[in-house]
């Protein structure tokens, strides 16, 4: 279960280039990528599934698998919001952990944010 995030999580750190810059690492390089679109559609639909037993909470849009300096990133994560107050709660699924012992963990937040009073 989870055959594609657990091919793709052992690549946290690795440098991702454009294939068409990579020389002869073109070929690894859309291996990484296609790894790791799928894995970021897997991880997206078990979100998909978590937020159908909770339809209250609008999904977040899932992180991406590198980040800006494209380093690769599999531990994805995704924020579900409440609505209604600003004090909502707000919840995070994150993956963590290695290939061979990943998981999921559900994590909460409370903002408290003060009401401003209008400046005169």
């Amino acid at each position: 279960m989870y055959a594609a995030i657990q091919g793709f999580i052992d690549l946290q750190g690795r440098k991702y280039l454009a294939p068409q810059k990579a020389g002869d690492l073109g070929d690894v390089m859309v291996s990484y990528k296609e790894t790791g679109q799928a894995a970021r559609a897997e991880f997206t639909n078990l979100a998909k599934d978590f937020q159908a037993f909770y339809p209250r909470l609008q999904l977040q849009r899932v992180s991406n698998w590198m980040n800006q300096a494209q380093i690769l990133r599999p531990h994805f994560w995704v924020y579900l919001q409440g609505y209604g107050d600003l004090t909502e709660p707000m919840f995070a699924l994150r993956l963590y952990g290695t290939a061979q012992d990943f998981g999921i963990s559900l994590e909460v937040s409370f903002i408290e944010r003060k009401k401003m009073k209008p400046v005169s």
